[in-house]
């Protein structure tokens, strides 16, 4: 028998982050995140929900109204109620597609609680989190990796020298800028990926990434330029809605946030030219709907990545401990450290004081 499942939650508010993190069109230095525990009587699991301004449809206000929300959802009856780890999963899925559609983070928080507390044995101590943030699951080797130069945030003129600078720590499997910048033009874009190929050489995927900034009829002229500058593939090259017209062409494209949309990401997936997909669990919807999108993706031999949206430590490790099972994840995955994941100490120690036995 299950043993009764308790909630907390944490709000962490004003995380500054290391350094300036960005996509085409914002910047963020500080972040908003909610720790999640889960427990029952020896173990605990813990996840996090940190939306992303401007970029994820809900905030840090939805996350704690679904996850409160869920608290009736794990122990309907309040008298500690066994239930199967499969059938809690599937309660929790049937909850957010119901009530909280839309609530990506937060049903990533739960579902990474719930995996970690029904298959790690981590001890009920007061160190809890600060076993799990010790490196339960560290990154993975750099030629699994994809490294963002820069949080984002940088010039393309900075490219090649970022680069340059990373490369001493190892050689990654891919590399990524962001392109289409509202901070940059292009042809400085084109300039700054032929000084990265440069410095990177041929063995190393050069990934971009437009976040939807290209329009349809500028798309096709817009990737053979980035094709002729050394790119080898683009993310999100349009709005969501004209990525079913993208043709093939030198460069291939992967989905990324248009599979956000749950109306329409399985007809991106079965009907578009896409070359991969960049999964998000705090932005698709959790990891049942990651591992649903990756398997459509499989069944048209199209492989797969998993990345975050600048998370903390906590939801770094549930990334990092579920890659493995994700179908036809052979794309490079952004799971090393980047300039949001350090830890905020005060917060460890709240949540671990939280869940103390």
């Amino acid at each position: 028998m299950t043993p009764r499942v308790t909630f907390a939650a944490i709000l962490l508010r004003n995380s500054k982050l290391a350094g300036r993190v960005a996509n085409r069109t914002s910047q963020w230095s500080e972040r908003e995140s909610v720790l999640l525990a889960l427990a029952n009587d020896t173990h605990v699991g813990f996840g996090e929900a940190a939306p992303l301004p401007g970029f994820s449809h809900e905030n840090i206000a939805d996350v704690l109204r679904a996850l409160q929300d869920l608290v009736a959802q794990l122990d309907p009856a309040g008298e500690g109620e066994s239930i199967a780890p499969t059938e809690l999963f599937a309660r929790m899925a049937s909850r957010f597609a119901h009530a909280w559609p839309r609530v990506s983070s937060a049903q990533f928080a739960v579902e990474s609680a719930l995996w970690m507390l029904h298959t790690r044995s981590l001890a009920r101590t007061e160190d809890a989190l600060g076993q799990l943030l010790q490196g339960l699951t560290p990154a993975p080797p750099s030629a699994q990796c994809c490294w963002l130069l820069g949080g984002g945030a940088c010039a393309p003129e900075q490219w090649a020298d970022l680069a340059a600078r990373a490369l001493q720590r190892g050689v990654p499997g891919a590399v990524k800028v962001k392109v289409a910048s509202t901070r940059s033009d292009f042809s400085s874009e084109l300039s700054g990926i032929r000084a990265l190929r440069a410095v990177l050489g041929p063995a190393v995927e050069l990934r971009t990434d437009a976040n939807g900034g290209f329009a349809l009829l500028d798309a096709p002229a817009r990737m053979r330029a980035l094709a002729d500058a050394g790119a080898d593939s683009l993310e999100e090259p349009c709005p969501a809605h004209d990525l079913r017209s993208v043709d093939r062409g030198p460069l291939r494209f992967y989905l990324d946030e248009s599979l956000a949309d749950h109306t329409i990401a399985h007809a991106l997936v079965d009907q578009s030219n896409c070359a991969g997909l960049v999964l998000k669990p705090a932005v698709v919807g959790g990891w049942v709907r990651a591992m649903d999108l990756a398997r459509a993706a499989a069944r048209r031999g199209i492989p797969c990545a998993i990345s975050h949206i600048f998370d903390g430590p906590v939801a770094m490790q549930a990334l990092r401990t579920l890659q493995p099972h994700v179908p036809a994840c052979t794309l490079p995955s952004a799971l090393d450290a980047h300039e949001g994941s350090a830890v905020d100490e005060l917060a460890a120690t709240q949540l671990s004081k939280f869940v103390r036995v």
